[in-house]
């Protein structure tokens, strides 16, 4: 609480997100998982810590990857994925292991553009640096810092491998 004074139940980029009261809120939900609160920027912020720590390799449900790349329905009502991917099953598992893509997940596109943003605009005053539109926006010929290129998920463990 003292790291982040104000906390959201939803993202930033949702319209409907309200302050929430940490003492009031419950940890778990019914289901027995975390109900997650977010800071000021939109980043989740963990509630607490795992008592015991072992180390393992972690594996994606593959049966479940399209969702991390899911875009927004067409008129049609179709979603589609915005990157291509690639599945990596690992131990003749079929639907466990790692993947790889050929762009970023849409969850982080928003992030992306606010750090690139702060990046070029770090006073939070755009209408004065230099080489920025009259709408107080980068200029569109402004490069951003950081490009989204691909997309990687996998252990270290795969990684040495």
């Amino acid at each position: 609480m003292e790291k982040h004074p104000i906390l959201y139940d939803k993202s930033d980029d949702d319209p409907s997100c309200l302050p929430v009261d940490l003492e009031e809120l419950l940890l778990l939900d019914e289901h027995g998982f975390e109900i997650n609160v977010y800071n000021e920027h939109g980043f989740s912020v963990p509630r607490r810590s795992p008592a015991i720590y072992q180390a393992c390799g972690a594996l994606l449900d593959l049966k479940q990857v399209h969702e991390l790349f899911q875009g927004n329905e067409d008129a049609y009502g179709h979603v589609n994925n915005e990157s291509p991917y690639m599945v990596y099953p690992l131990a003749f598992t079929r639907d466990l292991g790692n993947i790889k893509a050929a762009g970023l997940m849409p969850a982080f596109s928003q992030r992306l553009k606010h750090i690139n943003h702060t990046i070029q605009d770090p006073n939070g005053d755009a209408d004065l640096n230099i080489g920025n539109g009259d709408n107080g926006m980068p200029d569109a010929h402004m490069s951003p810092a950081i490009i989204r290129m691909s997309s990687q998920i996998y252990n270290s463990l795969s990684h040495c491998v």
